[in-house]
């Protein structure tokens, strides 16, 4: 809360602001998936945190057309440049992948909640909230980090694609 608080209140340079607002909105976002009590309105809030350090990033694929995978794929390339998970790790006991556990959060808890298409919107989240909260702390607690020690940061793609001493 200390952090959301001086991030909302200060005021950066022009050179910074893009690189403010982002991390100020994720962590608003962030913020909110953690104190809600329906695990299912912290994801969909989670996955926002995602969403805006990914910058809403849509990685096309040619044979594919589908905006939430562009999206999916968009923070699995964020998740990649801030964490080093990339794509094809498995991050869960059941041997679900980076990108599979991200395409669930972004677009079976978000997308199609928001949308009204979800039709699994009544089963237990609790596992997905918990792996969610850690991908999603583990970016931002990178992103912040990295965002105070690069000087020549001023956009998302600074943090997650220049070399760290």
């Amino acid at each position: 809360t200390n952090i959301f608080n001086f991030l909302a209140m200060s005021r950066p340079d022009n050179v910074k602001k893009e690189l403010h607002d982002i991390l100020s909105q994720a962590l608003m976002f962030f913020q909110r998936g953690c104190a809600e009590t329906s695990d299912l309105m912290a994801i969909i809030n989670l996955a926002n945190a995602l969403d805006i350090l990914s910058k809403g990033v849509l990685v096309k694929d040619q044979a594919d057309d589908n905006k939430s995978k562009g999206r999916v794929r968009g923070i699995v390339i964020m998740i990649q440049g801030l964490i080093g998970y990339k794509q094809d790790r498995t991050i869960t006991r059941d041997g679900r992948t980076v990108y599979e556990i991200i395409d669930e959060i972004y677009s079976d808890a978000r997308s199609r909640t928001v949308h009204g298409t979800s039709e699994r919107y009544h089963l237990d989240w609790q596992e997905l909230r918990e792996i969610a909260t850690y991908i999603t702390h583990r970016c931002l607690n990178q992103a912040i980090g990295r965002a105070g020690k690069l000087e020549r940061a001023t956009c998302m793609k600074h943090l997650f694609y220049e070399q760290q001493d």
